[in-house]
């Protein structure tokens, strides 16, 4: 529905007893709301479309608050007037992981992409986390590379301090990325010296509001 065509003045029944101003006072007579200076008394109001009438997009008071709601947002993730004010979405985060222990032979210049750890969120900027646990298998000291790609891009990589042969090491960072609809956010590593095993494993996104 586009922007609504027509305005209508709400009627009043306005009286000093309920906050209204005294020289207004009357308990009998109906009267059009004054735009410069009146304001509803309600709990909330429902913004309808055209073509029917729903609860969907709503704004309402509850204790001391002040709430929005629409389809989008609703529920744990409606937004409070102070949600809004202080730049905060409440939406929920977005995860995969994995738990069974996988293997790679990847060199650095040729990373691998880790199984089951590729999110498309949708367009937006979001924080990122990582987070890994790694072993190497080689019979020679060893540094384990974890990489963080957005879009097709590395965005930051971490590397472990140097392990012996079965010795684990958990890598874990995070970073903020901005990426287009349709785009893919990555993890992948690789060894110097294979083969390396990733046990148990993370990614996790939560939209930041800008």
């Amino acid at each position: 529905m586009a922007k609504p065509a027509h305005r209508v003045q709400l009627q009043k029944q306005e009286t000093a007893a309920g906050g209204g101003d005294p020289s207004d006072d009357d308990s009998f007579f109906w009267d059009v709301l004054d735009a410069g200076e009146d304001a509803p008394d309600v709990a909330g109001v429902y913004f309808q479309e055209s073509t029917g009438r729903d609860k969907v997009v709503a704004a309402y008071r509850e204790s001391d608050k002040l709430f929005f709601e629409d389809s989008e947002n609703a529920g744990a993730s409606r937004r409070s007037l102070s949600d809004l004010a202080a730049g905060v979405v409440p939406v929920a985060a977005t995860e995969m992981s994995g738990s069974g222990d996988i293997t790679t032979t990847a060199a650095p210049a040729s990373p691998a992409a880790v199984p089951g750890l590729s999110i498309t969120p949708g367009a937006g900027t979001y924080t990122v986390w990582v987070s890994a646990e790694v072993e190497n298998n080689a019979p020679v000291f060893d540094e384990l590379l974890v990489i963080l790609y957005a879009a097709g891009a590395e965005v930051s990589r971490r590397t472990t301090a140097g392990l012996f042969k079965d010795g684990r090491a958990t890598v874990a960072f995070h970073a903020k990325i901005t990426i287009a609809d349709g785009e893919a956010v990555e993890v992948y590593w690789a060894t110097d010296k294979p083969p390396a095993t990733m046990g148990n494993r993370s990614l996790l996104l939560l939209r930041v509001h800008t």
